[in-house]
């Protein structure tokens, strides 16, 4: 029986790394944050992320996945969806997959929630957010992120429509 909780942040774009932290910071007992590298192909950026996924399982249950998207292109639209609905089907009851955008990205949350809301076990919460642009860096010269409120979705209330 799998005994710790693991927490994992996922970034796309190395860009968004340290906004994404400010907004969630991964409290488990195996906490994991997997970054793609500035040269590296999001095909192979989701094949390591689901090996790393798969293997964290083996002695941890993930009960939160924070998924910061990256500037939308659309040869990466395949290779990212493929790997969001892996990655949901991973998780079971009371997890939850958060999926992050900035407020300027042009990606369509909703669209991508109701194409992960299928492969969800009864119990998995998905969220959406809209991360908004910080006026000013605080003294330690970060960027806080404001999430605005989520757009959640669970797979349960599928079942019951």
């Amino acid at each position: 029986m799998v005994a710790e909780t693991a927490h994992v942040l996922i970034v796309e774009s190395e860009t968004d790394a340290a906004r994404a932290l400010s907004d969630s910071r991964p409290s488990g007992d195996v906490n994991l944050v997997l970054c793609c590298g500035p040269e590296e192909p999001l095909v192979d950026f989701a094949a390591r992320v689901f090996r790393r996924i798969r293997s964290v399982r083996v002695h941890a249950k993930v009960v939160r996945l924070s998924y910061v998207l990256g500037a939308s292109r659309s040869q990466q639209c395949t290779a990212r969806r493929l790997l969001l609905k892996g990655l949901t089907t991973l998780l079971g009851r009371g997890a939850w997959l958060r999926l992050v955008a900035a407020q300027e990205d042009s990606i369509d949350l909703l669209e991508l929630l109701d194409s992960l809301m299928p492969v969800a076990q009864a119990g998995v919460e998905i969220q959406a957010h809209r991360l908004q642009e910080p006026a000013s860096p605080n003294r330690s010269g970060m960027y806080k992120a404001v999430p605005r409120p989520p757009i959640e979705r669970t797979a349960d209330a599928g079942a019951e429509a």
